[in-house]
């Protein structure tokens, strides 16, 4: 009696596992801003990785951090400053146009 052929099924079973590709990536913790927030204007929403502004979804490009705010980068060039006051409250600035709303958590 052999071992081989116990050999060969082993090494047989180890190629069905899969061993190619990305490996796994753990999402992000959730900034401070991500949620629902009433502005005034509009309810505004953001995820880690988007912000609508009530009519327009976009793409985060980039989140800097600073002491207590967020600067987003958006597309073409524009930006948002989230400034935290608490957890339910927040004060949004645009970069762009210098617009300020004071927002509060939904």
């Amino acid at each position: 009696m052999t071992r081989i052929p116990h050999v060969l099924a082993l090494f047989a079973l180890s190629a069905c596992v899969e061993t190619s590709g990305p490996a796994p990536v753990a999402p992000a913790p959730a900034y401070p801003f991500v949620g629902t927030w009433d502005c005034g204007v509009a309810d505004f929403t953001f995820t880690n990785t988007t912000y609508n502004n009530g009519s327009d979804s976009m793409t985060i490009e980039s989140v800097v951090p600073r002491a207590n705010s967020f600067v987003l980068g958006l597309p073409d060039g524009n930006s948002v400053s989230l400034s935290m006051e608490g957890a339910d409250r927040m004060q949004w600035l645009s970069g762009t146009t210098g617009d300020a709303f004071d927002c509060t958590r939904l």
